[in-house]
């Protein structure tokens, strides 16, 4: 041990850098104990500068990992975006048929739709006249009977029980 620190603080102090000893910046001497006298970190050493060769495969293999990576974000984000959107179950209670030639004038039909009771009505020409006399000055919600159906012959109201 004491040999080599010896050998170790008489090449640093050989080793001036303009003047100027530059601590642990020691270079071995071949056959030293410091160095290695096989060289063979030599032949495995990697330069910076590979040539045209390198190059291209280093191009090749940061884009391909580059297309790997936008690739992958790109699903991730489909999925998200699709987990948002309605499940088949919620899309097949959105819409419901009902066969309204069964139904007489007078009649009330109760349907279940989204698990709410919807009531579906086929008014009389005697009905329909009564609601279009009826003054809207007196209703919650000043609108006319023409406003509130598409066809005055059939109403259609949903119940929501609030208690």
């Amino acid at each position: 041990k004491t040999m080599a620190l010896r050998h170790l603080a008489r090449s640093v102090a050989r080793t001036p850098t303009m003047g100027v000893a530059r601590p642990f910046s020691v270079q071995a001497e071949p056959g030293s104990i410091l160095g290695s006298n096989d060289g063979g970190f030599q032949k495995d050493r990697a330069f910076a500068s590979t040539g045209a060769e390198g190059r291209e495969f280093t191009y090749l293999l940061l884009g391909g990992t580059r297309f790997v990576y936008a690739s992958a974000i790109r699903l991730g984000v489909i999925q998200f975006v699709s987990s948002m959107s309605a499940s088949k179950d919620v899309l097949a209670l959105a819409s419901a048929e009902f066969n309204l030639d069964e139904i007489g004038e007078g009649q009330t039909i109760t349907v279940k739709w989204r698990g709410k009771p919807v009531f579906i009505k086929r008014r009389t020409p005697e009905m329909i006249a009564t609601e279009e006399a009826v003054n809207i000055a007196e209703l919650r919600d000043q609108e006319t009977d023409a406003v509130r159906v598409q066809n005055p012959e059939w109403l259609g109201g949903m119940a929501i029980c609030t208690h």
